[in-house]
């Protein structure tokens, strides 16, 4: 929920199966191409901004392994 106590995620039978607490998500574009990639992620605890800003640096770490399939436009290969 936000601050204001609304559901943000709006599948909330999938928060309540799998007890989610946490969702934040990472994004970024590709250079190369009009591509954007975006990470999200649901958590079973709590997981403060302090923490999520950890995992920053692998969007950088996706993009670099994935950049030549989104060169040659093979999302799903």
């Amino acid at each position: 929920m936000d601050n204001e106590g609304r559901n943000i995620i709006s599948a909330q039978p999938f928060v309540q199966t799998h007890q989610v607490k946490s969702v934040f998500g990472l994004g970024g574009g590709f250079a190369i191409s009009k591509t954007f990639l975006t990470l999200l992620f649901f958590c079973n605890e709590r997981v403060g901004r302090a923490k999520a800003r950890q995992f920053l640096p692998l969007i950088s770490t996706v993009k670099a392994v994935t950049a030549n399939a989104v060169a040659h436009k093979k999302f799903f290969s």
